[in-house]
């Protein structure tokens, strides 16, 4: 059994949720990401979509990228706008699409686990797309987006 333990967040302040919540990276385009962010400087996409954020003949791999990411996610945690918890947590999380919620916890687990083959993969993603996250992560050192894992309930 894979486990599952509390960690202390990053996130933000209880006054710039609504400014700082943010669709997921992957769900639009550079010009939709650009649009949607357009006169809030405070959004997520800053960091999570950066491209939005350098020239638009920028290469999708391009290091600047990364390194945009980074300095946005930064000026967030400098300015206050995004807080770490002194102590560790598990985080409710829940989202709702229509007539259909699903809530889950949030925590961390150890990627020796995935590697061990306790923890399945739950769709094929494309090595190009794993690469621009992993790059992300280890540029920012924050996993800014979160990796759903599911069980079948215990009868």
């Amino acid at each position: 059994m894979a486990i599952v333990l509390p960690f202390k967040a990053v996130r933000p302040d209880k006054k710039f949720v609504a400014q700082v919540a943010a669709l997921p990276y992957d769900v639009m385009t550079r010009e939709e990401g650009k649009k949607a962010v357009s006169g809030n400087p405070l959004s997520f996409m800053h960091v999570e979509k950066s491209e939005i954020d350098v020239p638009d003949k920028t290469k999708s791999d391009d290091p600047l990228i990364y390194q945009t990411a980074k300095r946005n996610f930064t000026d967030m945690r400098v300015k206050g706008i995004l807080i770490q918890d002194e102590s560790p947590h598990f985080y409710v999380y829940r989202q709702k699409m229509g007539t259909r919620a699903q809530t889950g916890i949030v925590g961390v687990m150890n990627a020796s686990e995935y590697d061990a083959g306790k923890i399945k993969k739950h769709e094929l993603t494309r090595q190009d797309k794993e690469e621009d996250r992993i790059r992300h992560v280890d540029t920012v050192n924050a996993q800014t987006g979160p990796v759903l894992i599911s069980y079948r309930e215990i009868p």
